[in-house]
């Protein structure tokens, strides 16, 4: 029987963000279409939008996981009410040496939490019935804290595992927000690793800080206030760490405006 080879693990929580890949190689003929038809039928209960195509000619089953502008959308309308619409400042390119007519920079910081993360925390809470054991996540800051302001607002329990190296001021303010706060070793990896055991004893809901479907869509709201306010922009340059936001920006734009990741040097 032909065999299957996956580059990736079909599972709700990899399979998130805008148009990753899962292949799946039939190396012969389409006798096991069925079972990846199965795979997608699978995903979509789990309501990880699927799309399966294939390919005759190279004889490969390939299996989107695709995330756009209507989830996006579905994210804004779930989430109006929890997260602040945060305001669009205007400025002649000029005023902070950018060679174009107009910059626009939309104001995150004064988001519930103090960042993004709050539009992808809040969505991922509202998206499913939450259980007894509340939420967990690993974060060495921001997504914790947005994890521990949307859990306070919907009433549920949230522990957050931090590194060592995690900043007294962070701890300060999960403790503030009601969040049971785990040290779960010297490094990122080592409280995630932890934050993984405990949810697999406990049973609560897992969030990520940005692979997640529902938190990248999240994220994407973003955009989408952006646009409603001022139209499209010709570009839109988009801070990177773990990819969740500037994922859900292009999911929301797709294609419509050109996306560009800036990162810090060193």
């Amino acid at each position: 029987m032909p065999t299957i080879a996956a580059a990736d693990t079909p599972s709700p929580e990899s399979l998130a963000w805008a148009q990753r890949l899962v292949r799946l190689d039939t190396r012969s003929d389409q006798s096991n279409l069925p079972l990846i038809e199965c795979i997608a039928d699978h995903l979509r209960t789990l309501q990880v939008p699927v799309r399966l195509t294939y390919d005759a000619e190279r004889r490969k089953a390939n299996l989107f996981a695709t995330l756009g502008a209507d989830e996006v959308r579905a994210a804004h309308i779930r989430t109006v009410d929890d997260v602040r619409r945060t305001p669009l400042l205007r400025l002649p390119g000029a005023a902070l040496g950018v060679g174009c007519a107009e910059l626009w920079l939309k104001l995150e910081q004064l988001q519930r939490g103090g960042s993004f993360k709050a539009r992808g925390a809040f969505n991922r809470l509202r998206a499913q019935p939450l259980p007894s054991a509340g939420v967990v996540i690993a974060s060495g800051g921001n997504a914790g804290i947005a994890a521990a302001e949307a859990a306070r607002a919907l009433g549920v329990r949230c522990e957050v595992f931090v590194p060592e190296l995690a900043s007294p001021a962070k701890r300060a303010a999960l403790a503030a927000l009601g969040a049971q706060v785990v040290v779960g070793g010297a490094a990122y990896a080592d409280a995630a690793a932890a934050c993984l055991r405990r949810q697999a004893a406990t049973g609560a809901l897992l969030l990520h800080a940005y692979d997640q479907p529902e938190v990248v869509a999240g994220a994407g709201t973003l955009a989408l206030e952006l646009e409603d306010e001022a139209g499209v922009p010709d570009r839109m340059l988009v801070s990177v760490g773990g990819g969740g936001l500037i994922a859900g920006v292009a999911a929301w734009w797709a294609g419509r405006c050109r996306v560009e990741a800036l990162e810090p040097v060193g």
